[in-house]
């Protein structure tokens, strides 16, 4: 788990979606768990999260979102299900999901989807955090870091998308991040300035834990210029040509501002966390 795109060894697995489990119960996009075999090495695995491309909310452009968000994440070193893409075939979808929950949804996404490898074990985040880790502390504060770089508009008190797994934190649902991109009227052309964000961040489930203690935000945004020039090298040459738009150069301009201003967005999230 945790493979990086900016690894010389990386590669994108597409699965060939054979079985169905069924579909996971509270999730706003009704993820389907899926059985399916890798096109390139032949392995098959029991357990792929699939989210579709054109069903429940989601778009082509909320799977850019998930797996651009994915490759940040674990380029942060923030613990995440490994990404892969899943082709839906129309043999799948009359021969597996007929009659099944999801059918429309699956006619509707016939070709490539997103998927993560399934990630067993989680435990539930308010039942398993311990304030008095320092490692747990640094790694809430990663994620912390990380949805206020990624404009993360969905993880709140009440859905946190976060689990446990042992001593990782680990992080989902990335769909809603880039929300900037919805943003009409109300633009910040200096995101390194928290400004109109600071109502969306006073609710997000770490924020009560990291202000009990005193973390050093510069050491988790220094890890931002990873985001660099390679890194997009790295993202345009995995990411599906039909998953490409305007978005991905709007993305990228919004990061490498950030990046640039990488201190003084340090400070703004460190007043937060001190406010």
């Amino acid at each position: 788990m945790n493979k990086k795109v900016t690894d010389p060894e990386y590669r994108l697995p597409v699965i060939e979606a054979l079985a169905n489990y069924g579909t996971i119960s509270g999730g706003r996009s009704m993820p389907l768990t899926v059985a399916g075999v890798d096109r390139n090495t032949g392995h098959r695995n029991e357990h792929y999260v699939l989210k579709w491309q054109n069903a429940h909310q989601l778009t082509k452009a909320s799977l850019l979102n998930e797996l651009v968000g994915a490759w940040i994440a674990k380029e942060l070193d923030i613990t995440c299900g490994d990404p892969v893409l899943i082709n839906i075939s129309p043999d799948f979808v009359e021969k597996v999901m007929a009659g099944q929950e999801g059918y429309k949804a699956a006619k509707e996404s016939i070709g490539i989807n997103f998927g993560t490898v399934f990630i067993s074990g989680l435990q539930p985040f308010y039942n398993q955090f311990k304030a008095d880790d320092p490692n747990i502390v640094y790694q809430a504060l990663m994620i912390f870091v990380f949805d206020m770089f990624v404009d993360n508009a969905d993880r709140g008190q009440g859905k946190p998308n976060l689990f446990f797994k042992k001593e990782n934190l680990i992080a989902l649902d990335h769909e809603l991040i880039f929300s900037f991109l919805s943003l009409i009227f109300i633009k910040n052309d200096e995101p390194w300035l928290v400004r109109g964000d600071l109502e969306l961040y006073s609710k997000h489930p770490l924020l009560p834990f990291l202000k009990t203690n005193t973390p050093d935000v510069s050491v988790c945004t220094e890890k931002l210029t990873r985001i660099n020039d390679n890194f997009w090298d790295c993202v345009n040459n995995w990411l599906p040509q039909e998953w490409k738009s305007e978005n991905l150069h709007k993305i990228r301009k919004r990061l490498d501002l950030i990046v640039s201003n990488k201190d003084i967005f340090a400070e703004q999230i460190s007043q937060i966390i001190n406010s």
